[in-house]
């Protein structure tokens, strides 16, 4: 058996053992020294103090829709397509500066499949032209996230949502056979 197959079957058991989900399986590294280690993903890039100005987003693109979009780092690798899991690393803020969720915060991205209708409009859009790795600060617009109802207590009615975005990881596409 190949050194990487023996090392990926042994971490395998190794993350299995410990109660490492496929989902937090990525996150793991194994270290040279015969160690895992944690990969915590930098989160920095995505805090933000103070209101969201239109002098913050003067240089952003916008579209006909009403997003407004600015990508802060390219990814690489192929899109997702519907009926592929993701798994999105995010911080959403209301257009106060109040952060009103974070992947980050949980150290856990949000996993879920393109298309499938468990999240809003507006991450549907934005993450169906991202990669692997790419990073983008975005707009949403009320009718694209939770509209004139809101969201509980977090989100008020007829709310703009701006959002720190991460595609984290692309899960491959199972098949029907």
């Amino acid at each position: 058996m190949p050194a990487i197959s023996r090392r990926l079957a042994i971490g395998g058991a190794c993350a299995s053992a410990l109660g490492v989900t496929p989902a937090h399986a990525s996150d793991f590294q194994f270290d040279p020294t015969g160690s895992w280690i944690r990969e915590v993903p930098d989160s920095t890039w995505a805090k933000h103090e103070g209101p969201f100005t239109e002098e913050f987003f003067k240089d952003f693109k916008t579209t006909d829709t009403g997003f407004a979009y600015k990508f802060l780092q390219q990814g690489e690798g192929d899109k997702p397509i519907k009926g592929q899991a993701v798994l999105v690393h995010y911080t959403g803020y209301l257009p106060s500066g109040k952060k009103f969720d974070s992947s980050y915060d949980r150290e856990q991205p949000f996993k879920f499949t393109l298309g499938s209708g468990k999240v809003i409009p507006g991450w549907e859009a934005i993450v169906s032209g991202m990669n692997k790795g790419k990073r983008v600060v975005v707009k949403i617009p009320p009718q694209y996230a939770y509209g004139d109802k809101g969201a509980g207590n977090k989100i008020p009615p007829n709310s703009d949502l701006i959002f720190y975005m991460e595609l984290y990881r692309l899960f491959p596409v199972e098949s029907a056979d």
